[in-house]
């Protein structure tokens, strides 16, 4: 330690660094003194983000595996492929949903794809913040919108016909 900050050695490179988080949020600066490079990585997950910032200055370090905060469930993931689409949440916000072999992602406008993981073969949770997705089928069946649970709101995003968007109402406003 030097003034608040660590020093720890990485497969033989040393790392001056310094992380810490609150309220949901994480921080970490690093910098390589040798090599004149530095970091900085904020998260608005109270996830450890220490390994990322040590993996940007010593690529040889491998990311950990994310934890999930509960477990996730076994579902056949043919049933995802009833609920792969696009939603809208908002006029201008959409939820598009998909499949890659057994990993399922819930992507909004204008952010990155986050991997979901089955609570219930209905409802997947997020690992990368806090937020949970329920799909809701209508009288005949059909998914016909989802439900994102997210900072204490139950918010519906109505599933897109392929031939243009659905009215939006009023109830998400």
């Amino acid at each position: 330690m030097g003034l608040g900050w660590g020093i720890s050695n990485h497969q033989g490179t040393e790392i001056i660094g310094h992380s810490g988080g609150t309220g949901g949020y994480r921080s970490f600066i690093g910098f390589n003194k040798e090599k004149r490079t530095g970091v900085v990585v904020f998260s608005n997950s109270a996830n450890d983000i220490d390994d990322i910032g040590v993996h940007l200055l010593v690529p040889q370090i491998d990311l950990a595996e994310l934890e999930l905060s509960k477990p996730a469930v076994n579902i056949d993931p043919t049933i995802f492929d009833s609920y792969i689409g696009r939603y809208q949440l908002a006029p201008e916000i959409f939820i598009s949903v998909s499949r890659e072999g057994e990993r399922f992602y819930v992507q909004g406008t204008g952010q990155s794809r986050a991997e979901i993981y089955p609570e219930s073969e209905t409802t997947f949770f997020a690992a990368v913040v806090e937020e949970k997705v329920s799909f809701v089928r209508d009288d005949t069946g059909a998914v016909d919108h989802l439900i994102l649970h997210q900072r204490g709101l139950d918010q519906k995003a109505m599933r897109m016909r392929d031939d243009g968007p659905i009215e939006f109402g009023l109830e998400n406003r």
